[in-house]
C-alpha cells in the first residue's frame, strides 16, 4: 500500500527570563507538501469512495468520482510550481477535472479533460499548467461530467505530480528529453532522455513513469500506449546523493 509520507520542521525558542521576567517559550511546526502524492491521502472530499486497486499505483485509489464530486489537498503553497499531472482512470462517460484553489467553487487554475472509457481499467495522464499565488492554500480537484449516465462518470483519480521545483533549492539533477510525435495506439515509440547531476555528484539512476500504470528502467525506453489518449511520461534521474528531479514527454496517442 502507498504510504502518506511527508517532512515536518520544527522550531522552538527558549530564554533566560530576566529579573520578575518569566522566561518565553515559543515553538511552531511546518509540513512540508511532496511533489508526488497518491490521490487517496486527501484532506478533504465530497461523493467520492477509497477502494483498493490491484493496478493502482500505491494499491488503492479514489473512485465512484461523478459530476460534482471533489478531493481536496491542503494546506499547500503553490509558488515554484507551474504544472500538475493527474493520475486517472476514464469512467463511463466524457469528464473534466477542474482544478480549483480555496474552496470546491473556487478560481481555476486549469482543466483536464478525460475521454470515456472504451474498456475497463484504462489510466491516461494529462498534465495541465497550473500557476498559483503565493500563500497557504488549498488545492481542489472538481469533476465535472455534463452527459454521465444514471450510475455516474464513476472516474478514478491514482496520483498527481507537481512539476516544479517548490521551495526546494537548485541543487538537483537537471533532466532533459526529446518530445514525440505522431504516435499511434499499438504501435511502440522510443523515449529518451538525460540529467545533469550538480558539481561533484553523478548520475546513479533514470527511471520512466510512463503514464499509464507501466514503467521502465534506464534513460531509453520503447513502450506501446494501447489506448488512444493524452499521457504524460516522466523521467526521474537520480543522483549519487539521492536526490532526484524530473522532466516529463507529453505523449498523444491516436488510433
Amino acid at each position: 500500500m502507498g504510504q502518506n509520507v511527508y517532512p515536518v520542521l520544527g522550531a522552538g525558542y527558549q530564554d533566560l527570563g530576566a529579573g520578575d521576567v518569566p522566561e518565553l517559550t515559543g515553538q511552531d511546526t511546518a509540513r512540508l507538501q511532496v511533489r508526488d502524492k497518491e490521490a487517496e491521502f486527501f484532506s478533504g472530499s465530497s461523493g467520492v469512495t477509497v477502494a483498493d486497486g490491484a493496478d493502482a499505483r500505491g494499491g488503492r485509489l479514489v473512485t465512484d468520482v461523478d459530476h460534482g464530486d471533489w478531493i481536496a489537498f491542503g494546506p499547500l503553497d503553490l509558488r515554484g510550481i507551474d504544472g500538475l499531472t493527474v493520475g486517472a482512470v476514464r469512467g463511463a462517460a466524457d469528464a473534466t477535472v477542474e482544478v480549483r484553489t480555496g474552496s470546491p467553487t473556487g478560481r481555476v487554475l486549469g482543466r483536464v479533460r478525460l475521454d470515456a472509457a472504451t474498456g475497463t481499467g484504462q489510466v491516461v495522464s494529462p498534465t495541465v499548467g497550473i500557476r498559483g499565488e503565493q500563500g497557504e492554500t488549498t488545492l481542489y480537484l472538481v469533476a465535472t461530467s455534463r452527459h454521465e449516465p444514471e450510475g455516474g462518470a464513476d472516474l478514478g483519480l491514482d496520483w498527481l505530480v507537481f512539476h516544479g521545483r517548490g521551495v526546494a533549492d537548485d541543487t538537483a539533477p537537471v533532466v532533459t528529453a526529446d518530445p514525440v510525435r505522431g504516435v499511434r495506439a499499438g504501435v511502440p515509440v522510443d523515449l529518451s532522455g538525460s540529467a545533469a547531476a550538480p558539481e561533484g555528484r553523478e548520475i546513479v539512476s533514470y527511471a520512466w513513469d510512463l503514464g499509464d500504470g507501466t514503467t521502465a528502467q534506464g534513460p531509453a525506453a520503447t513502450h506501446t500506449y494501447a489506448e488512444p489518449g493524452t499521457y504524460t511520461a516522466r523521467l526521474v534521474a537520480t543522483d549519487d546523493e539521492g536526490t532526484r528531479d524530473w522532466t516529463t514527454v507529453k505523449v498523444t496517442v491516436r488510433r
